[in-house]
């Protein structure tokens, strides 16, 4: 199994669109491949039929929450989860800093505040987190990891998408996790599309997949 970490700033331009508006996926696994996938906007819609958690509104992750459940509302200031286009997710400092996501989950951006916990926030297998705002934005000086599961039990692999032109933002890592041996279980998936940039992430693919693509 092949792993590597890959640090970049990436903006496609609008001459290189490649033709159709297809995906390109570039998958590290046992075996190397390049596949073709469908346009952007139907991976999307996909993707967004799967059932979704109340939709609430920009909230604050609690110092003490309950559990480490971003979908369960009690875990947030009143007006959480965030979930809707519009809500953005902010962190200060917490006792729990290990932080999954349930269900879907669309959000303009995540924000990290000045002194805020080092946290890594996991995207569950077939689950999604997309970010189509501002995107990340790390003001506190720890690094911030983000991390898109493998699938499991056959349920899917968790997936990270920035669209329009959110941004992966500073001091910031993510992990597209490693298939199983499972044959045709997929490993995490992170995606950019439109003009979305990672900034200055750093990504890391176990057999994971990282895509860059124009619409």
């Amino acid at each position: 199994m092949l792993s590597f970490i890959l640090s970049a700033s990436f903006s496609p331009s609008q001459s290189n669109r490649p033709e159709n508006n297809l995906i390109m996926r570039t998958t590290r696994s046992n075996h190397s491949r390049i596949t073709i996938h469908c346009p952007v906007i139907l991976l999307l819609l996909l993707m967004l039929q799967a059932p979704s958690p109340t939709f609430a509104g920009s909230a604050t992750w609690l110092a003490t929450p309950a559990t480490d459940d971003w979908n369960t509302a009690g875990n947030w200031a009143a007006g959480g989860p965030p979930n809707g286009t519009a809500d953005v997710a902010v962190f200060d400092t917490s006792a729990t800093t290990a932080v999954s996501l349930s269900a879907n989950t669309q959000a303009d951006g995540i924000a990290f505040n000045a002194g805020a916990s080092a946290y890594t926030i996991t995207v569950s297998p077939a689950s999604m987190l997309i970010l189509g705002g501002v995107g990340i934005t790390n003001n506190s000086d720890a690094p911030q990891s983000f991390v898109a599961a493998a699938e499991k039990a056959g349920a899917g692999h968790g997936m990270i998408e920035f669209i329009n032109s959110a941004t992966a933002g500073n001091d910031t890592h993510f992990t597209a996790a490693g298939a199983t041996t499972v044959p045709g279980w997929d490993g995490g998936f992170i995606g950019f599309f439109d003009t979305a940039t990672a900034g200055s992430a750093t990504f890391t693919t176990n057999g994971g997949s990282t895509e860059w693509a124009w619409s």
